[in-house]
């Protein structure tokens, strides 16, 4: 078994425009597949290899991005996940690579990931979400995917999500400071779009944050909620 992208990629933008990186990469040693790959579009394996359990340790990537999750593609990339999970029988070994958009980590590109982390959730549907601000890293971070799975294989598999709380904001990512105050102030993502939904909400959560900032960063966090994202 060989490392491999799935020939569909060369006419699926954006992704052909990094497959020279991809092929060119001596860490991942990866060729374009003859055919279709079906249930994803990359294949990793794993440097040492066992007779006895050819797949142990191989790695499936489904490539996503912010075009894919508009309301008429929506529901492939949904059945796409589906069919890769039912595939792999668990959330081991396979991941969603979400590109966040073509001039790196923007509002909409963040909040598509946000609405496919949320409905993967009450799907029940298992799988890591991996965020691709920038589309020429793709090879860094697939090789840092691969090496992170080598050294904790053998731990037990324990369900992970996306930490995308300190990017639901319309200007820089807030602090660590500020992601744990707001964490700890409300119950839930529901519980805090509800409480940034209203003045006096966000007075509320302003005052727990810092000072000078406390009420533009609530601002700011009730903005991004506003323009495009709605939270059921």
């Amino acid at each position: 078994m060989l490392d491999q992208y799935c020939c569909t990629l060369r006419t699926r933008d954006p992704w052909s425009k990094t497959l020279s990186r991809l092929t060119n990469d001596q860490r991942l040693r990866i060729s374009c597949s003859l055919s279709p790959l079906g249930t994803h579009d990359i294949l990793l394996c794993p440097n040492i290899q066992s007779d006895d359990s050819p797949d142990h340790g191989v790695l499936r990537f489904l490539l996503v991005n912010t075009k894919d999750m508009i309301p008429e593609h929506s529901t492939q990339v949904l059945d796409r996940i589906r069919r890769l999970v039912d595939f792999a029988g668990d959330s081991k070994g396979i991941a969603v690579v979400f590109f966040l958009g073509e001039t790196g980590p923007s509002s909409i590109g963040l909040q598509s990931m946000v609405s496919l982390q949320s409905t993967l959730i009450k799907t029940r549907l298992q799988i890591n979400i991996l965020p691709l601000p920038r589309i020429q890293d793709l090879p860094a971070l697939l090789q840092r995917y691969k090496i992170s799975s080598e050294c904790y294989q053998e731990r037990p598999q324990v369900p992970t999500t996306v930490n995308v709380l300190p990017y639901l904001v319309v200007k820089e990512a807030l602090n660590d400071h500020t992601v744990n105050v707001v964490t700890d102030i409300t119950e839930s993502l529901k519980d805090l779009v509800v409480k940034l939904g209203s003045t006096q909400g966000q007075d509320y959560i302003g005052q727990y944050l810092e000072d000078d900032t406390g009420r533009s960063t609530a601002n700011a966090m009730a903005e991004f909620w506003m323009e495009e994202y709605i939270a059921e």
